[in-house]
This record gives C-alpha cells, structure tokens and sequence, in this order.
C-alpha cells in the first residue's frame, strides 16, 4: 500500500507528501514495495513535469528510500510546518524525490 498526498501545484512544479509505502511482512524484501513506488511515479510523472516527492520516515527506513533514488535533506522547515515535526527527532529522516 502507497499513501500520499498532494501539497501544492505551482505553476511548473508540483509537490506530493510520501506518507507511507507497506507491505505485509510475510512479502518484505520481494520487491513489491518498489514495484507500488515506480507505478506511483509513473502515474504522476504522466500528469506532471516537475515533480517533488517529500517524506519523513524512521530511520530505519533509509537504506529502502536511498535505494528508490531519494536523497537526505536537511532544511526541514516546510515538513515541520506541514506534519508538526520535530526534525531533531534522532530516529527519523526527512527525504526527497525529484524528477
């Protein structure tokens, strides 16, 4: 399962929100979470020229969205804002997606 939300639409970019990629733990590491996330991006990268994908998510996590091609951000005023997080939380990262 892949929850997201749009952000904002500007007049040449659009921003969306990964809230949550999951799969049932019995198909971890099949590959099917990357599977939901490239026909995500597919669909929106039909609808949309520049495109912005951000997410918090725990640590954990990281070597999962490094590999779907995120990067680290640090200036996470935009998601504290947003979700009312707190980025010096140690066991989450904030990321982003661009294409």
């Amino acid at each position: 399962m892949l929850i997201y939300r749009k952000i904002f639409n500007q007049k040449d970019k659009v921003r969306f929100a990964l809230l949550l990629i999951v799969t049932l733990e019995d198909y971890r590491s099949l590959g099917y979470g990357e599977t939901i996330f490239y026909e995500f991006i597919d669909k929106i990268k039909a609808k949309n020229k520049k495109t912005e994908i951000v997410l918090h998510s725990l640590k954990k996590s990281e070597n999962f969205y490094l590999n779907l091609g995120f990067k680290k951000i640090n200036n996470n005023r935009f998601l504290e804002n947003l979700e009312g997080i707190n980025s010096d939380e140690k066991d989450k990262i904030f990321m982003k997606y661009l294409f």
